[in-house]
């Protein structure tokens, strides 16, 4: 196994944006895939499939990505076998962590979300979500063919924190349905394994009412009414 660093990859010159903590691969069929196979990386890397198809093998894991999907390597993630459908177009942002650091509202979002993300690499987005992403992914390449101006890097980064706070919304929005996924199948199973009327307990939109909660089950309707409002009353 071969480890990744950001300083080694920084250092290809088939990017299309670099500033030292920031890479940007706008085609991704000219990097020689090959050389990224069985590679620990060490660095974030997020990989947009804006069409055709690519298939990638991490952590032991096989995952194919469609038009609009968006994957996320995250440091430690062991890179296998790559393979990208003739028309693939795939744009890559690698980054280290210094980029983050730059931000502290920047920061702070990405290590609440880290563990889902982990968890959830792949991000099948919506038309609406895809075109975030993509808005903010063309501004850095047309601010980047601006030139070495005072600002040129300062706009760029801007623009880069700017995307992953898109992406980051988004991640929270997978968090909140996974969530109430969560809560909702939290409440059947809480509702089939109840006590028995007699020894039921109260809950929190009826707790005076021990005897009407106990009447909501075995689905606990009333939790789901607004306080003092059990249908049973």
């Amino acid at each position: 196994m071969r480890k990744l660093d950001f300083d080694d990859l920084w250092k290809n010159h088939l990017f299309d944006y670099k500033d030292g903590d920031l890479l940007v691969i706008d085609d991704v069929t000219r990097l020689q895939l090959a050389d990224y196979e069985n590679t620990s990386l060490s660095f974030v890397m997020g990989v947009f499939c804006m069409e055709g198809r690519m298939q990638c093998v991490v952590d032991g894991q096989e995952y194919r990505l469609g038009s609009g999907d968006f994957f996320i390597y995250y440091p430690g993630m062991m890179i296998g076998e790559i393979l990208l459908s003739a028309k693939a177009n795939v744009k890559v942002i690698a980054f280290a962590q210094r980029a983050i650091d730059r931000s502290l509202y920047l920061n702070k979002y990405v290590w609440d979300n880290l563990a889902y993300i982990k968890e959830h690499p792949l991000f099948t987005l919506s038309e609406r979500e895809r075109q975030g992403i993509s808005h903010y992914y063309q501004l850095m390449m047309i601010k980047k063919e601006g030139g070495e101006g005072s600002f040129q890097h300062d706009v760029v980064r801007l623009l880069f924190q700017a995307l992953m706070l898109e992406f980051l919304m988004l991640v929270e929005r997978r968090r909140g349905m996974f969530a109430t996924d969560n809560r909702k199948w939290t409440r059947k199973i809480q509702a089939y394994v109840s006590p028995p009327l007699s020894t039921a307990v109260s809950c929190v939109c009826c707790p005076s009412r021990r005897d009407v909660c106990a009447a909501c089950l075995p689905l606990p309707t009333c939790c789901m009414s607004p306080p003092n409002t059990c249908p049973n009353v």
